[in-house]
């Protein structure tokens, strides 16, 4: 039940009723999280996720950031977020006890630019998206965190899901076995 409200939450938010401060937020957010991505593209790990996306030689749909490099969504995704968190300088959330934006940006980049979205579709999926890691962090709580998990992938996975499921139009049940398959992982 809480799943199916929270799913329908997101996938039936309208972009105009997300309030422009709130937009005004998750741009700020992209912008920082797109700064920490540009520098972190340099670091040995991003250089090691563009190296496989290279090798894998899939479908050109989404940019991977800092290089020449276009891939599948999936794997954009991947090498994005990876970049966006590498330097530990991204943004933070409290409730969510991590950084939310890093897996939101690389998602909603990704599948943004492959779904063909406007900058403010991916502004107001990222928007959501933070609600969504804002209400799950308090939710596992602090022992979640104490004991060892990373609260950027564990509920990040479910923000940037959410991100996803809004760019690709996703249905309210199929946003849920999206999160089944997320937590799966």
């Amino acid at each position: 039940m809480l799943t199916q409200q929270l799913a329908a939450f997101v996938i039936n938010t309208r972009e105009r009723d997300v309030p422009s401060d709130v937009i005004d937020g998750a741009r700020d957010a992209l912008v920082d999280t797109l700064g920490c991505a540009l520098a972190g593209s340099l670091d040995e790990g991003s250089e090691i996720a563009q190296r496989w996306v290279r090798e894998t030689g899939a479908r050109t749909q989404a940019t991977v950031i800092g290089t020449q490099l276009s891939t599948s969504p999936a794997e954009a995704a991947f090498a994005n977020g990876l970049a966006s968190h590498a330097l530990d300088f991204d943004d933070s959330l409290i409730t969510l006890r991590g950084h939310p934006t890093a897996p939101m940006l690389g998602a909603g980049l990704a599948v943004g630019e492959a779904a063909g979205a406007t900058g403010k579709a991916v502004l107001a999926a990222m928007a959501i998206g933070l609600e969504v890691g804002g209400k799950i962090g308090p939710a596992l709580g602090a022992g979640h965190y104490m004991k060892g998990w990373h609260s950027t992938a564990t509920v990040g996975v479910f923000s940037a899901t959410a991100v996803a499921a809004r760019l690709w139009r996703l249905t309210v049940e199929q946003l849920q076995t999206a999160w089944g398959i997320a937590a799966s992982e």
